[in-house]
């Protein structure tokens, strides 16, 4: 599949980020643990069915879908109760068709148990995407259907989020993102 259009590639990081049923070889050797924190730099206990403690959580992943090569952050903040507001950046890179694109997307879910059921919200070339799926998340990884997230540093994940991205877990506000093309 070759795609050229920026909203082509759109629907390709917004496939790899909201994980529609493409399998990925994944891999982030050597990536430092994360601490959940939150306010007060401490995570509370679980509760309310929730695998996590309240607190901000980082990961990055890495992989390949049709072509491209897929890389990705994730911050999500988990608060009393399961409630998750998050964003997601991936980079889709295909070598063979010269394309480089960053899908940019919001976050808002329930985690129950170990199961983050959540609506992503990208907006790119004018255009917004909406998606939903469940990814499996725990301390030291996310594994959706597309992309195995792990655990990692977040003053790593933030480095790599877009400017209007960084702490937008907390207020999920959005600006439009920056994109590549």
């Amino acid at each position: 599949m070759t795609l050229s259009h920026p909203t082509a590639w759109a629907t390709v990081a917004l496939s790899a980020v909201a994980s529609l049923g493409c399998n990925v070889t994944t891999s982030n050797p050597g990536a430092p643990a994360s601490q959940p924190s939150s306010a007060k730099g401490t995570a509370a206990p679980a509760t309310d069915n929730t695998a996590l403690p309240p607190g901000i959580y980082c990961y990055s992943g890495t992989g390949n879908l049709d072509g491209a090569d897929l890389d990705g952050v994730v911050r999500l903040q988990i608060e009393a109760g399961g409630r998750v507001t998050g964003v997601v950046s991936v980079t889709a890179d295909n070598a063979a068709a010269g394309t480089v694109f960053t899908a940019n997307e919001t976050l808002t879910g329930q985690l129950t148990g170990t199961t983050l059921t959540a609506s992503f919200i990208e907006r790119a070339g004018g255009e917004e995407f909406q998606s939903d799926d469940e990814w499996t998340v725990d301390q030291d990884q996310i594994v959706s259907r597309t992309l195995t997230y792990n655990s990692a540093d977040c003053a790593v994940v933030e480095s790599r989020l877009p400017e209007d991205f960084r702490d937008d877990a907390q207020s999920n506000s959005w600006t439009t993102p920056s994109t590549s093309t």
